[in-house]
């Protein structure tokens, strides 16, 4: 993948993304600077649950793998099924994936808005 076309097929983190990022993390213990401002996001082909691929701004993705999951929250969605949110690290410990799995792997409906909406 050119940098070019690597540029182009990443995006802004949402508002709700930042949210739950910022739950993970804080519950993980993990300390990441400046995160919210020099990290981009690439969709992941999940049907719609909305998990994203982490890149920072100095980050070569393309050789990057998963290390380990620091961090898990919990979230009844919209329409009553469960929702698990995880945050991976990569194998240096840079911010990796958010992983959003609904347990009946249908489209995520609603974002969670607060932390009094996590089980």
């Amino acid at each position: 993948m050119t940098s070019k076309k690597f540029i182009q097929s990443t995006r802004k983190l949402k508002t709700e993304e930042i949210f739950l990022l910022e739950k993970l993390i804080l519950k993980s213990g993990e300390n990441f600077e400046n995160w919210e401002f020099n990290t981009r996001a690439i969709d992941m082909n999940d049907d719609g649950m909305g998990s994203i691929r982490l890149i920072s701004n100095d980050t070569n993705d393309s050789k990057r793998q998963f290390g380990k999951r620091v961090s898990e929250l919990m979230y009844d969605d919209s329409d009553g099924v469960r929702v698990i949110f995880s945050l991976h690290l990569d194998g240096k410990g840079m911010l990796f994936e958010l992983d959003i799995w609904k347990t009946d792997f249908n489209e995520l409906k609603t974002y969670p808005s607060s932390s009094s909406d996590f089980t």
